[in-house]
């Protein structure tokens, strides 16, 4: 009974509203933590912004899965959106429900788009809405990242730092964090990094942030470049040296 209960257990995480194409959907983001063997339900709140009676059909699809399975797998098998066709009046609000169902031998994660999509009336261009579903085997979760590649680049009086977010589990990791770009003791200047798209298994993402040139190197000299990015309260922190020149030019030490 317990091991039941335990495989039933969900956590789920709704964040984000999104108006866009005539409608209006919430949460636009949903994150989910099942037992192996486990299955919970939720709900997307979709409304009319048409302006008139519109048609839609809501598909599903994989966002992400690992090569090997997704020549053995399809996202239906784990994924079931009710109803997958509707009509609804202009300003009306529908309760789109979808489940989740997990088999035994499931492990890592799984992610999914829920794409509703109104008919074209004879257009040629359709524009679509997704919803994105990431859902985490609880139990067989690896987190293992990291970032490294440090580089600047200068463009037209800003300046970009930039490293590269590397995922070595089997599990999404979503990094955020600051840049402090120090010369001395006490002048600092700190920019931040927002949390953005996920890095996923096996996969790299760029992490930039973005200041005036005049404000982070106002002087030739010695800097140090301070990186933190944090998964979650996992927090990595990279310290890197560079030395600006007279002619401007910025070395990495």
């Amino acid at each position: 009974m317990l091991n039941q209960i335990c495989r039933a257990i969900a956590l789920l995480i709704f964040t984000g509203v999104l108006s866009h194409a005539g409608m209006i959907i919430s949460p636009t983001r949903q994150e989910m933590t099942l037992m192996p063997g486990g299955s919970a339900m939720g709900i997307i709140r979709v409304t009319n912004d048409f302006g008139k009676p519109t048609d839609m059909s809501v598909e599903t699809r994989y966002w992400y899965v690992s090569k090997d399975e997704e020549r053995t797998t399809k996202v239906t098998d784990w994924l079931t959106v009710t109803p997958s066709t509707f009509t609804f009046d202009a300003g009306e609000t529908r309760n789109i429900k979808y489940s989740v169902k997990l088999s035994t031998g499931l492990t890592g994660m799984r992610a999914a788009m829920i794409t509703f999509v109104p008919a074209s009336e004879g257009s040629n261009v359709t524009l679509v809405v997704s919803v994105s579903l990431y859902v985490t085997v609880a139990g067989t979760e690896k987190v293992a990242w990291d970032f490294s590649n440090f580089e600047i680049r200068n463009n037209e009086g800003s300046t970009q730092l930039s490293v590269i977010a590397n995922n070595s589990g089997n599990v999404h990791v979503r990094p955020s964090g600051s840049v402090r770009v120090i010369r001395g003791r006490k002048k600092e200047v700190k920019l931040d990094i927002l949390e953005g798209n996920p890095v996923y298994p096996d996969q790299t993402r760029q992490m930039i942030a973005t200041g005036p040139t005049a404000q982070l190197f106002p002087k030739r000299g010695k800097y140090k470049i301070i990186f933190t990015l944090n998964n979650k309260g996992d927090m990595k922190t990279k310290t890197y040296n560079v030395v600006v020149e007279k002619n401007g030019v910025i070395t990495i030490k």
